[in-house]
């Protein structure tokens, strides 16, 4: 059952009071106890049901049965002549506690179901990220003949750590060669290259932008293919679903996208996420 701790808690996390640290503990605490998580199960089929309804409006319903039911109390204690009905009395009571009582428990059954939904992106993310092998690299012509360019060198070394899936060192390597080279050798190859480490290591924020990029430019041929694709899994991951819809919705219409039947299988699920 939960405490009156997880309990003030729960209600800070509905309100938006709660450090983004707490909100993981919260988090971790529902998940991993088993008896706090089936009984927040329980009661997801509950919280469906209350699901039209304006939270707003609800607290100020509650706010009048409360002021009800003090107005009839104060009657009560004056020995008003009327006849007060202990049944419609109790009654009052009986809706102001309810209400209260599901205040209180709403923001569980939010919190699992943001939980779920938020596991299973996660599991479709992961099912359809493969690790993105078939780039063509840009080599840089020799400034000096046939002296080997050393940001060719830091270049090719980013690729290889990307190919070794150790994401933050070619991170490193390709943002050093980035932000070194010049603009006609800020290519796409190594912006999907970036862009990829990025999502892969976590950072989606970074590799939207780099996806973004690389759309932003014509004649881009696979690397745009690409960036679509797995810019729709980036959305995907962040739970914009949203977002991803669209680019999902957008290659799977496309004829000859190299993506297209991984798009047409994947929609249907990321709907459901909804």
């Amino acid at each position: 059952m939960l405490n009156q701790d997880q309990t003030e808690k729960l209600e800070l996390y509905h309100k938006g009071k709660l450090s983004e640290d707490e909100i993981k503990e919260l988090e971790k605490t529902v998940l991993e106890n088993p008896e706090l998580k089936a009984e927040a199960e329980s009661l997801l089929d509950l919280y469906k049901g209350f699901n039209s309804i304006q939270l707003e409006n609800f607290e100020n319903d509650v706010k009048e049965w409360e002021q009800e039911c003090s107005k009839e109390l104060v009657k009560s204690d004056k020995k008003d002549t009327k006849v007060i009905s202990l049944t419609s009395l109790l009654s009052r009571y009986r809706y102001a506690a309810a209400a209260a009582i599901l205040l209180l428990l709403l923001p569980v059954g939010f919190l699992l179901f943001q939980n779920v939904n938020s596991s299973n992106g996660e599991k479709l993310f992961e099912a359809n990220a493969e690790h993105y092998t078939a780039i063509q690299m840009n080599t840089r012509s020799s400034m000096s003949g046939d002296a080997p360019d050393p940001l060719q060198a830091i270049k090719d070394k980013g690729i290889s750590f990307y190919n070794e899936e150790k994401y933050d060192e070619a991170i490193k390597q390709l943002n050093n060669y980035y932000t070194q080279t010049d603009e006609k050798h800020k290519t796409s190859d190594i912006k999907l290259y970036l862009a990829l480490s990025y999502l892969f290591s976590g950072n989606t924020k970074d590799a939207v932008n780099f996806f973004t990029d690389i759309l932003s430019k014509e004649n881009n041929g696979n690397y745009k293919d690409a960036a679509e694709w797995y810019l729709a899994l980036t959305y995907l991951k962040e739970m914009n679903v949203q977002k991803s819809l669209e680019f999902l919705t957008k290659i799977a219409e496309t004829e000859n996208h190299p993506y297209q039947s991984k798009a047409k299988t994947l929609l249907p699920e990321v709907k459901n996420l909804k």
